[in-house]
């Protein structure tokens, strides 16, 4: 996983409901998305609201899940 590949355009930012701000903040985990944003996010992506949330199960037990290349 590359993050640093993750081009957000305009319309990203609209679909998500979020600034370029609010986006980068959230990213680097100096706030937490909103419920209304984390389900946009997801269905922008395509990933089912489980999906997001085992991900984020495993990272949390794990730090080295999503460094795996």
């Amino acid at each position: 996983m590359h993050p640093e590949y993750f081009r957000p355009t305009k319309k990203f930012y609209r679909a998500v409901g979020m600034t370029q701000r609010q986006w980068w903040s959230a990213y680097r985990g100096e706030t937490k998305l909103t419920e209304t944003q984390y389900k946009a996010l997801c269905s922008h992506l395509g990933v089912t609201l489980q999906e997001a949330f085992d991900t984020r199960q495993i990272s949390w037990i794990d730090p080295n899940y999503l460094q795996q290349d």
